[in-house]
């Protein structure tokens, strides 16, 4: 970066990029909470804000956050860094949460839920459907090793019922596909990953928003080997921040 280029930090909380914000944030949300909340990710994560940070995956990964009305606190979605020796650049990829997606559901009218089935549990499922489930400790048992992730996701105007189940090697499976999968939520919230997995093959017959169904369908657990382009081309994230010359902006 020469002494001319802005910085992450500096292109985040300039005017361009919050009248971006603006333009598509929901009513619930302002550039300013956005742009708090970025900033609070990169001090909890100071890769984020590395002078080899490639600026448009960041920028882009906050524009799709706006656009489905979610924050990058680390509940909802995450920010994760990730080094591209090929490009020489640490490349931001969003990573929306199990309990942002159910969020994100839930405003267009379904309930949804997902568990995990344990050893010690009492669980019926047959034809495609869970018929009982009652948890190890309210059966006065230990906890033994989780078998299974189960979502449900209920229309709440024609209260139809779709259910989905995932055995705990098929998670691992996508776990270890996944580009994410040796950092971030995976090792540190396996659970909210695994229920978010089984969450995102139920929510495959969503009538959503296209954005949002977008999001739901993310990318994240594309495996590591295939190749990815760069989110945004220099051109179309100079126009994202209000025209600014190559001089001043990474790309």
């Amino acid at each position: 970066m020469t002494k001319n280029q802005l910085t992450i930090r500096d292109n985040l909380t300039g005017g361009a990029f919050k009248d971006r914000l603006n333009a598509v944030l929901p009513k619930h949300l302002s550039a300013d909470r956005m742009v708090a909340v970025a900033l609070s990710a990169m001090t909890k994560s100071p890769k984020l804000a590395g002078s080899d940070v490639d600026q448009p995956s960041f920028f882009k990964a906050m524009m799709t956050l706006s656009e489905v009305g979610l924050e990058p606190n680390g509940i909802h979605a995450h920010l994760i860094p990730f080094k591209n020796n090929r490009r020489n650049c640490t490349e931001v990829q969003l990573v929306i949460d199990y309990k942002g997606l159910v969020l994100i559901a839930s405003r267009a009218g379904f309930q949804c839920s997902a568990f995990a089935v344990y050893e010690g549990d009492e669980f019926d499922w047959s034809n495609g459907e869970c018929h009982r489930h009652v948890p190890h400790f309210l059966l006065g048992k230990e906890a033994g090793n989780a078998l299974a992730y189960v979502a449900r996701i209920v229309d709440q105007n024609s209260g139809l019922t779709h259910y989905e189940i995932m055995s705990v090697e098929q998670v691992r499976k996508i776990q270890k596909e996944s580009r994410a999968g040796s950092s971030g939520p995976w090792v540190t919230h396996f659970d909210e990953m695994a229920k978010k997995t089984v969450f995102r093959r139920a929510a495959k017959w969503l009538p959503l928003a296209s954005e949002a169904a977008a999001a739901v369908m993310a990318d994240d657990d594309k495996p590591a080997s295939v190749k990815r382009g760069e989110t945004i081309d220099a051109e179309a994230f100079r126009d994202m921040l209000g025209n600014a010359s190559p001089e001043t902006v990474d790309s």
